[in-house]
C-alpha cells in the first residue's frame, strides 16, 4: 500500500509539470531586484520582462551587486550576489522548473542625478560658534564662552543635507558634557553617517565652578605641556588633547586624586592649536595650548 501510495504522488507531481509545460504555465518570472545602492523599490513588469531601478549618485554602475530572487525550482544565468556591470542595459535568463521554459528579462539600471548627502550643514549653540565641521571625518567642533551646569543642557540649532533627517534633532536640548552622537540619514533613508560633537570653551582657573585649581605651563610650548590640578576632593580625572577637528590625540584617566601633575607630550603632532579637556566629574574645563 505504501509502495502504490509513493507511485501515484510521484505520477501526480510527473503529470503537472507535463501539462504546466503544455499550457506553458510553468513560472520563469523575476520576483525580485535590488541593490543596496538603489534608492527606491525596483519597477519589475512581469509584462514586458522589463526591470527598472535607479541607484544613489555616485554608485559605481560597473560592478553593482544584484540581490536577486526568481520563481519557485527557476534558475538564473547571472546569479544573485555576484557583481555585474550595470552601465547598459543587461539581460537574464529565467529557465524555469525542469527547464521546460525559458523568458529573458532586461534590466535598466539609472543613476539618480540627486546627491543623497548625509553631512551636518551648520550647528549652532545659544552664545556660540562653530569652529569646524569635517565632512570627510563626520566631527562638529564648538567653541562656546561658558562651561559648568550649563553643558548638562544646551539646545542645538542644526541644518542637515536636503531632504536628510537627524537622530537627537534640532531643538531639543542636548547633554554636551561629553561628546554628542547624531545619525544622518539621507533623503533616500539609506545612506547613514554617524557624527560627533564636541563642545568646548575657554575657561581661567578661577572660573571652573568647583574652585579647582588648573595650570598649563609652558604655554605655547615645543610640545612638552605639564599640566598641574588641585581639587578640593579625591575626583576622577580624565585628561584628553584634541586637534581643532576633535580628534582626540592624547588621553589619561586617574582614579580618586585631590593633586595631579602630568606631563603631556604631543610633540610628534603638527605645530598649532590644540585642547586639553580636563573631566572631573563636577565639570568639564577645556584649555586652549599652543605648538610652536
Amino acid at each position: 500500500m505504501r509502495k502504490l501510495l509513493i507511485v501515484l504522488i510521484v505520477s501526480v507531481f510527473t503529470f503537472n509539470q507535463v501539462v504546466n509545460a503544455q499550457y506553458n504555465i510553468v513560472e520563469t518570472d523575476i520576483l525580485s531586484y535590488s541593490f543596496a545602492e538603489q534608492t527606491g523599490p525596483a519597477n519589475i513588469n512581469v509584462a514586458t520582462k522589463n526591470i527598472q531601478i535607479e541607484v544613489a549618485l555616485g554608485s559605481n554602475m560597473a560592478a553593482l551587486i544584484p540581490t536577486i530572487t526568481v520563481s519557485n525550482g527557476a534558475t538564473i544565468v547571472s546569479a544573485s550576489g555576484v557583481a555585474q556591470d550595470y552601465s547598459n542595459i543587461i539581460m537574464h535568463t529565467v529557465t524555469g522548473f525542469g527547464g521546460l521554459a525559458q523568458s529573458t528579462w532586461y534590466i535598466c539600471v539609472t543613476e539618480s542625478a540627486v546627491a543623497y548627502g548625509t553631512d551636518i550643514l551648520s550647528y549652532t549653540l545659544r552664545h556660540s560658534y562653530t569652529e569646524s565641521i569635517d565632512c570627510n571625518n563626520n566631527t562638529v567642533f564648538i567653541t562656546a564662552p561658558w562651561w559648568g551646569a550649563y553643558l548638562h543642557n544646551l539646545t542645538p540649532t542644526i541644518t542637515v543635507s536636503n531632504g536628510a533627517t537627524i537622530v537627537l534633532p534640532s531643538g531639543v536640548a542636548q547633554d554636551y558634557s561629553n561628546p554628542v552622537t547624531h545619525v544622518v540619514t539621507s533623503l533616500n533613508g539609506i545612506d547613514q553617517e554617524i557624527w560627533t560633537v564636541d563642545v568646548f570653551g575657554p575657561i581661567s582657573a578661577e572660573e571652573n565652578s568647583s574652585n579647582d585649581f588648573i595650570s598649563i605651563k609652558p604655554n605655547p610650548s615645543n610640545g612638552i605641556f605639564v599640566l598641574d590640578l588641585i581639587t578640593n576632593e579625591n575626583k576622577d580625572v580624565t585628561v584628553d588633547v584634541l586637534s581643532l577637528q576633535g580628534q582626540v590625540i592624547y588621553n589619561k584617566s586617574s582614579k580618586s586624586v585631590s593633586k595631579l601633575r602630568e606631563t603631556i607630550d604631543i610633540s610628534y603632532f603638527a605645530k598649532g592649536v590644540y585642547y586639553i579637556r580636563i573631566n572631573t566629574g563636577t565639570d568639564v574645563i577645556t584649555k586652549k595650548i599652543i605648538l610652536e
